[in-house]
C-alpha cells in the first residue's frame, strides 16, 4: 500500500506564520504535524509515502530526510504548484496497480484508515472519500448508498432535499490508479475537478462514513489552536501522542525567571526564556522566544525566534 500526503499549499489562511514554518512542520505537541500523518499512514498499512512540496519546499524536504520512520518516504518538489489533482498526477511514477491513499497534510484525526482501505476493495467504484457530517465544510452529495452523486459550495442546490444528503470531505481518500486517467499533465487541477470528470463519465465515487470520530482542520489560526488544545486538555486520545502529562507539553531548556508562571493549557516549544514576572497562558509558543520581563502572553501563538516585549492577548506574533 502506498499514500501521498499533499503538502505542497502556501497556506494562506495560516499567514503570517506560514511566511516561517509550511504547514506540514507546524508543532503539535512538539512534533510536526506530518511526522503524525506518517505514523498513522504506517500503521494503516503503508510501506511507502511521497510527499510533495512546493512551499518553503526545502524545509520539509531536510526534515524528511533527518527522519527515521520505518517505511520509505519521499518527497516530490513541484517548481510550479500542481493542486491537490495536478499533484497526484505528478508523482505518477511513484503508484502501482493496487490503490492508494492520498490525505491533507493539515488534519488531525483519529479516523481508522485501515478500515476505509479495507471498504475500498469491498466494491468495484474508483474512488472512496472518506466522510462525514461535519454542517462547517458539508458540500459533497450523497446518495442513500453512500454514493457521490456531486460537489457543492455550502448552500449550493442538487442535493438539498431527500433522497440525498450534504457531507464534509475529511481530506482522506483512496483511488485507484484509473484516476490519473482525468487528471490533466503538467498543469493545475484539483482532484475534485478530476471526480467532476469521473461522474460526467458515468463512473461512481462512493462515499465510506465515519462517526464517532475526532476531526480538526488544522489549516486555520483558529483550527490549529483548536486541535493543539483539544490534545492537550485530552478531549480527543490520538494513540501516540497523548501529552504527557494533562494541560501543558514542554520542549527542552525551558528558562522561567522569578514569579514567572504558566497557566491552563500551553503548548511550549524549545527554548523558551521568561524574564521576571511573566505569565504564559493558554498560548502556542514556537522554539527560540524571549519574553520580556512583566509580560502576559494570553490566547496567542508565538513564532520561532521571536521576542515578546508587550502584553499580548489573542494574537499571533512573529
Amino acid at each position: 500500500m502506498k499514500a501521498m500526503i499533499l503538502a505542497a499549499g502556501f497556506g494562506v489562511r495560516m499567514r503570517p506564520l506560514t511566511r516561517l514554518r509550511p504547514k506540514p512542520l507546524f508543532p503539535v505537541l512538539n512534533r510536526p504535524i506530518i511526522d503524525i500523518l506518517i505514523r498513522q499512514l504506517k500503521k494503516a498499512g503503508c510501506e511507502a509515502v511521497i510527499v510533495n512540496t512546493h512551499h518553503l519546499a526545502s524545509l520539509v524536504s531536510d526534515h524528511v530526510a533527518e527522519q527515521d520512520y520505518g517505511i520509505g518516504v519521499r518527497c516530490r518538489f513541484e517548481p510550479v504548484i500542481l493542486g491537490t489533482g495536478g499533484g497526484i498526477k505528478n508523482a505518477e511514477d511513484f503508484w502501482d496497480t493496487r490503490p492508494f491513499i492520498v490525505i491533507n497534510s493539515d488534519i488531525l484525526s483519529d479516523i481508522d484508515i485501515h478500515d476505509a482501505y479495507r471498504f475500498h476493495l469491498t466494491h468495484d467504484d474508483p474512488a472512496t472519500l472518506i466522510l462525514h457530517d461535519f454542517p462547517e465544510f458539508n458540500n459533497v452529495c450523497v446518495e442513500r448508498s453512500d454514493r457521490i452523486i456531486g460537489f457543492h459550495q455550502s448552500g449550493g442546490a442538487g442535493c438539498a432535499s431527500e433522497p440525498f444528503r450534504k457531507l464534509a470531505f475529511t481530506g482522506i481518500q483512496i483511488v485507484d490508479p484509473d484516476i490519473l486517467d482525468f487528471i490533466p499533465e503538467g498543469t493545475f487541477s484539483s482532484s475534485i475537478d478530476a471526480y467532476d470528470a469521473m461522474l460526467a463519465k458515468g463512473l461512481k465515487l462512493r462515499g465510506h462514513i465515519v462517526k464517532g470520530h475526532y476531526w480538526q482542520d488544522m489549516g486555520s489560526i483558529r483550527g490549529y489552536r483548536q486541535g493543539v488544545r483539544d490534545l492537550l486538555l485530552q478531549r480527543c486520545l490520538i494513540p501516540d501522542i497523548i501529552p504527557e502529562q494533562k494541560e501543558t507539553c514542554c520542549g527542552k531548556n525551558l528558562v522561567m525567571g522569578e514569579k514567572s508562571r504558566l497557566r491552563g493549557w500551553n503548548l511550549i516549544g524549545d527554548n523558551l526564556t521568561c524574564e521576571k514576572d511573566c505569565i504564559v497562558s493558554r498560548s502556542i509558543i514556537w522554539d527560540n522566544v524571549l519574553i520580556r520581563e512583566g509580560v502576559a502572553v494570553k490566547d496567542s501563538i508565538v513564532a520561532d525566534e521571536a521576542i515578546v516585549s508587550a502584553p499580548a492577548s489573542g494574537k499571533v506574533i512573529v
